[in-house]
């Protein structure tokens, strides 16, 4: 059994497939297998995959019949089919340091605790150009981001997690498989932010490492599922939130959740009417008032507020 199973979901990526396949065999630590799955790419993706049929590290490769319509699916297929202690869901459009295995899941190796390790990202375009060396967030987060840590789960989530996905590239993760089949399912059920909710229910759980290397190359590009989704992912974030303050017990978690839940609602959602429409919705009030009943009040006082404080100033 290998001690790690690489999972490459692929949906025409054929450019990239090389560069992605390669510096997963290229890994420095070679106890591993690398699973491929195609979800019926249109592109040549196939004749890429097809060239690496034969390789003793290649256990599977399944080329799906029609589209799956969902990541999140795939990588939960690829889950089913490995094999080893720990997975690396290995993006098709990303590629990384032929150390990345060696350092996180050494990490990993050296504490029965550890569950979940991720790492700096050097951020590339479709040209591997490197624009910089990790993901901008926010000047707290960065600074947070700056230094290696092992973190307790829950304060890792309550802290920084139910706020914002830092583990923004699953390129960038390393998990124990035995995790996955302990959480919540219901990520599966998102187009683009399942991620988010998968690592919230992942890390919750367990403890966190950061290492604070860029070994991962996450790209960004006009195909990126981030860049064409993000009306989706708006909507995607409250149904986080809400997710995150029923797991959590704190009160003053659950109070932060309140105030981040008026804020992404007034400054995100109005941005964009088709996202507007959906927060308006009465399914989405339902949900959002059985959490905070006064939602509505808070955001026609956030409204009413503003506007005195600009009418203040301009007169």
């Amino acid at each position: 059994m290998p001690l790690v199973s690489v999972i490459l979901p692929n949906y025409n990526h054929s450019k990239y497939l090389p560069s992605r396949i390669d510096t997963i065999l290229g890994q420095t630590l070679t106890d591993f297998e690398l699973i491929i799955l195609d979800d019926c790419s249109t592109d040549n993706s196939r004749e890429v995959i097809k060239k690496y049929e034969g390789h003793p590290r290649i256990t599977n490769i399944v080329f799906n019949e029609t589209n799956s319509g969902s990541t999140f699916l795939q990588w939960e297929k690829g889950i089913q089919l490995s094999t080893g202690k720990y997975i690396w869901l290995a993006e098709s459009d990303d590629y990384s340091d032929i150390n990345f295995l060696k350092v996180l899941v050494g990490k990993l190796e050296t504490n029965p605790d550890y569950g979940v390790a991720f790492c700096a990202s050097n951020i590339t375009d479709e040209n591997n150009h490197v624009s910089r060396s990790n993901y901008n967030y926010s000047p707290k987060v960065n600074e947070f981001l700056s230094h290696d840590f092992v973190m307790e789960g829950k304060q890792f989530c309550e802290e920084y997690l139910f706020f914002g996905c830092l583990l923004v590239n699953a390129s960038a993760v390393v998990f124990k498989k035995e995790l996955f089949g302990k959480i919540n399912q219901d990520f599966k059920t998102y187009k683009v932010s399942g991620d988010w909710r998968m690592w919230v229910e992942m890390c919750f759980s367990t403890n966190v490492v950061y290492i604070n290397q860029s070994l991962n190359y996450f790209r960004f590009h006009t195909n990126n599922v981030r860049t064409n989704k993000a009306a989706i992912m708006n909507g995607e974030a409250i149904r986080n939130y809400i997710a995150a303050f029923r797991k959590s017990g704190s009160t003053i978690v659950r109070n932060r959740l309140k105030e981040t839940l008026v804020r992404h609602w007034m400054f995100e959602f109005s941005r964009d009417i088709k996202v507007f429409r959906f927060s308006r919705s009465r399914a989405f009030l339902k949900e959002i008032s059985s959490i905070y009943p006064f939602f509505i009040f808070r955001v026609s006082s956030y409204i009413l507020g503003k506007a005195l404080r600009l009418n203040k100033r301009g007169s």
